[in-house]
């Protein structure tokens, strides 16, 4: 197990890992190569530093119209009892 988590799981990482994340057609940069969605799951700071501001300009920009129409026609809808 200590052989997994020291030098197996390193160099698989640097082989196989994933350091970007397409979000909405967009693609960020992280701030490390992970291995698995779950190695990328509990980390807490997973975006690389500039990432972050490019994040906050793009969420900001993505237009909420259709939100917006989905939430009103879900309002709208009358269930039957």
């Amino acid at each position: 197990m200590v052989a997994w988590q020291f030098l197996v799981k390193p160099v698989l990482r640097n082989v196989r890992g994933f350091d970007e994340v397409e979000w909405r057609g967009e693609k960020f940069k992280l701030k490390q190569k992970y291995l698995d969605y779950e190695e990328y799951k509990s980390d807490s700071d997973q975006l690389a530093p500039g990432e972050v501001e490019r994040v906050k300009q793009f969420h900001g920009s993505y237009p909420c119209s259709e939100v917006r129409q989905f939430r009103q026609g879900v309002d709208s809808l009358n269930f039957q009892k």
